[in-house]
């Protein structure tokens, strides 16, 4: 049974794919944004350790969450909008930007972030290198 946020994330996908009228489309957008409030989970510090900027936390809580599971894009694009509460749509590549942050961030932590071919990106547990003696 899928969750409440991917059952909401799945919905918002139809209806931007669906959007050929780009008011339905401006729609989906906002929409998505009423709904970000609720995808952020509510743990005050994301990663024992690792430094990360709020935004960088929010992306991380987000795709922890689903640990092992593709996050879209767009989902991670509303978290990064949310965060900063901006009244316009960032450019998408800025999910990119927040990814590559988070990637060089992550080294040694014991996890990654796999790109998810045509869905997005995925966090994965990975094993933490041992230490020299």
């Amino acid at each position: 049974m899928p969750s409440a946020h991917e059952q909401v994330e799945a919905l918002l996908e139809e209806m931007r794919s669906r959007a050929k009228d780009p008011i339905v489309g401006r729609l989906a957008e906002q929409v998505s944004l009423i709904c970000r409030g609720y995808m952020e989970p509510t743990e005050k510090e994301a990663l024992p350790g690792v430094r990360l900027t709020p935004n960088e936390a929010s992306l991380f809580r987000l795709l922890k969450a689903r640990l092992g599971r593709a996050v879209s894009r767009n989902a991670l694009l509303d978290v990064a909008s949310f965060h900063h509460g901006w009244d316009r749509e960032p450019m998408p590549k800025i999910v990119d930007v927040y990814i590559c942050r988070l990637r060089r961030k992550l080294a040694g932590s014991g996890f990654g972030i796999e790109t998810a071919w045509g869905h997005g990106y995925r966090l994965v547990k990975r094993p933490v290198a041992a230490q020299a003696a």
